[in-house]
């Protein structure tokens, strides 16, 4: 019996149980690692997106203008008002040069349900008369 070469029923379940702990431990630790890295890159795709609206937001606030009609004469793109920049709780307006145009821009905040909310973008050209209501609308950032 002691010439015998080979391992114990108890050995076997013993091995067998500490591989099963590693394992499991191993398991564990590598899905929380993929659950992780998948949060986080969604949380990187929210606030590149936020980022990016926002950049796009503060480079049409540095390139905006004034723009008003000459005294006594009504403009047909202004319908003889003064276009300045405007902003409420939710919403900001101003005149800008976007390219070789001039619009007017606005950024409204809409709420949606809970914390969450949208925000759209409305541009109306020179060449559309900057006073009308028709607009190109977009929505730049959902949460």
């Amino acid at each position: 019996m002691y010439g015998r070469k080979g391992f114990t029923l108890a050995e076997l379940l013993i091995s067998v149980s500490i591989f099963a702990v590693i394992a499991i431990c191993l398991y564990s630790t590598f899905s929380g690692g993929i659950r992780i890295w998948r949060r986080q890159e969604e949380s990187f795709k929210y606030s590149n997106t936020a980022r990016l609206s926002l950049d796009t937001m503060a480079k049409e606030l540095r390139n905006s203008i004034n723009y008003s009609t000459p005294k006594g004469a009504a403009s047909p793109f202004t319908n003889g008002q003064a276009l300045n920049f405007t902003g409420e709780r939710t919403k900001v307006t101003f005149i800008t040069r976007i390219g070789i145009n001039i619009a007017r821009v606005s950024y409204v905040f809409e709420r949606g349900t809970g914390q969450s909310g949208e925000l759209k973008r409305t541009v109306v050209l020179q060449r559309y008369g900057l006073a009308m209501t028709a607009a190109k609308k977009r929505s730049l950032f959902t949460d």
